[in-house]
């Protein structure tokens, strides 16, 4: 699978205020899990965060209707490391089970 150069790619709304929280998240991710991060400029209201073009935060889909007007919520940094932290267990269990299938099948 050939993924895009960057592992993270942050949209956020300029207007709204929003780059400095992206640009905060990028370098905590950065930092925490050596991900290659990008911020993008998006549209009224947008704060969202991809990871190889997977979403993993919406802020339109965060608080239903007023979410999707442009109230929604943004993460906290702490809550963003911790949803990848997540992503990066649930990855490392699925490995771990695919090597013991492999494993039992030659046995």
């Amino acid at each position: 699978i050939i993924h895009n150069p960057m592992d993270v790619t942050s949209y956020y709304c300029r207007l709204c205020g929003l780059e400095p929280r992206a640009e905060e998240i990028a370098e905590s991710l950065q930092r925490e899990y050596q991900l290659q991060c990008e911020t993008r400029q998006a549209f009224w209201g947008s704060f969202r965060i991809e990871h190889h073009g997977e979403i993993v935060f919406n802020r339109w889909t965060s608080r239903g209707l007023l979410g999707r007007l442009g109230f929604g919520r943004t993460p906290s940094i702490e809550e963003v490391v911790a949803l990848f932290r997540g992503r990066q267990q649930a990855q490392n269990s699925s490995s771990v089970a695919r090597s013991a299938a492999k494993t039992s099948r030659r046995g």
